[in-house]
Parts: C-alpha cells; sequence; structure tokens
C-alpha cells in the first residue's frame, strides 16, 4: 500500500495547508501526537479506515472526495486504496467476531459456574437447616 500511502499522505498535507494548519493542530483534533500526525503526511504508515474516517470528519470532507484521486491514470490506485481498506476492515471484522467468541464462551461457562455455585449454595443450606 506504499504508492496508495504517499497519495493519501499528499492528499493530508494539503488539506492542512490549504487551511493554514499547523501539524500540532491537527494532530491535537485527531488526538495523535505531532510526531504521529508527521509520519501521516510522509507516508511512513498505512492509513486505517478508522483514520480515514477521522480525517474526513475533521476536514469536512466525503471519504470519497479523501480517497479518490479524481484522474483516470489513478484509477488502479484508487482501486487499490479501496481494496486495502476493505480488506482492513474484513481483518478487523474476523478479529472482532473471535473476540467475540471467545466473550461467549468465557460468558456461558460463567453462567454454568454460576448455577453449579447456586445449586451447591442451596444443598448446603438445606443441609444446614437438617
Amino acid at each position: 500500500m506504499k504508492d496508495a500511502n504517499i497519495l493519501l499522505a499528499n492528499k493530508l498535507q494539503k488539506l492542512r495547508k490549504d487551511r493554514d494548519l499547523k501539524q500540532e493542530v491537527v494532530a491535537r483534533e485527531l488526538k495523535i501526537t505531532q510526531q504521529a500526525y508527521s509520519k501521516l503526511e510522509r507516508g511512513c504508515v498505512d492509513f486505517s479506515s478508522k483514520f480515514v474516517n477521522k480525517i474526513c470528519m475533521y476536514f469536512e470532507i466525503t471519504a470519497c472526495d479523501f480517497l479518490n484521486t479524481g484522474s483516470s491514470k489513478d484509477s488502479s490506485l484508487d482501486k487499490k486504496v479501496f481494496e486495502d481498506l476493505l480488506k482492513s476492515k474484513e481483518e478487523n471484522i474476523a478479529s472482532l467476531k473471535k473476540q467475540i467468541e471467545l466473550l461467549e464462551s468465557m460468558l456461558k461457562e460463567k453462567r454454568e459456574n454460576h448455577t453449579y455455585d447456586k445449586y451447591n449454595n442451596i444443598i448446603w443450606k438445606a443441609s444446614k437447616e437438617q
């Protein structure tokens, strides 16, 4: 996703400079450090779909406007950006599904143990009354 990162990094820098903003200001609004923001503008890190959404909300643009180069020669790059973001989302969804399965399993086990403990408590109380 290196070409896509450079493309998005340039767009991000242009958005910021067009509004006469300093990196520190944008970074603070996006709740990241200035150093992390600088890495984004240099294309050193991948743009996650979550972060693209934050950028778009801050600059009041759509994700399509941010991700689309608007040039027919770059359409394959646009497609790559969207594919990479989609892949990232799918991986995130798969990870979340695994977490849900684990939590459901833990909850089921806890309920079973609670039911067992409750049953034992009832028996213990009954034996004390006799």
